[in-house]
């Protein structure tokens, strides 16, 4: 359990990362299982995986800029 506030905001941001992530590993088999016979939907789960991937580069970002350094794992956070 966070023992202060500023640990309590590193869950936080680890969490959206945690749910991002498990989005992205969805988005992606989603792309591979209807690349080959949908290739205009397929096109645009590939631009959802980019923007998530965005996502998760602008949370790291966020991180660094108010907590320091970005973790190595997020996971220890959650």
């Amino acid at each position: 359990m966070p023992a202060n506030p500023r640990d309590k905001i590193k869950k936080k941001m680890a969490g959206a990362l945690n749910g991002n992530e498990k989005c992205t590993k969805h988005l992606i088999d989603l792309y591979e299982f209807f690349a080959q016979d949908h290739e205009l939907e397929a096109e645009g789960l590939a631009l959802l995986v980019e923007n998530a991937l965005a996502l998760q580069e602008a949370v790291y970002t966020f991180w660094e800029a108010t907590q320091g350094p970005r973790p190595k794992d997020y996971r220890r956070y959650l």
